[in-house]
């Protein structure tokens, strides 16, 4: 029941005055998913801005999914789709920071946020958070 990813390539070609530039589209290197205590409204404003924070660090990130959580219905389930211009293990780095604090590297190439004492989320509502590199 979690979030699917498509992977997609692009080139598209964009005109700049008197010449045409090509410029790559890069498919989604960095994928992650919450969980918010918070109903479907406050959900699609927290991905939002969950959104904006994501593209302030990382490049360009895009929302995925949000729908309610169906193992626990006052949960809102919110999948991002990142993709980031530098390596992907840095972008993870980077967006884990930003985040919050708390997080656990299960490896070089995924973490996990729980809600605890002694952990912190920039986001008030979420509960969980998954983040993981994908090639």
């Amino acid at each position: 029941m979690g979030c699917s990813t498509t992977r997609r390539y692009a080139l598209e070609r964009i005109s700049t005055g008197t010449h045409n530039a090509l410029t790559d589209r890069t498919m989604p290197n960095l994928f992650l998913r919450l969980f918010a205590e918070a109903d479907a409204s406050e959900a699609f404003v927290l991905a939002d801005r969950l959104r904006k924070t994501i593209e302030a660090v990382v490049s360009r990130a895009s929302v995925r999914t949000v729908r309610p959580y169906w193992k626990i219905p006052e949960y809102q389930e919110i999948c991002l789709e990142v993709s980031a211009l530098v390596d992907p293990g840095q972008a993870l780095t980077a967006l884990t920071s930003q985040l919050g604090s708390g997080w656990t590297l299960l490896n070089a190439r995924e973490a996990i946020w729980n809600q605890s004492d002694q952990s912190s989320f920039a986001e008030p509502l979420v509960r969980w958070a998954h983040v993981e590199v994908q090639e």
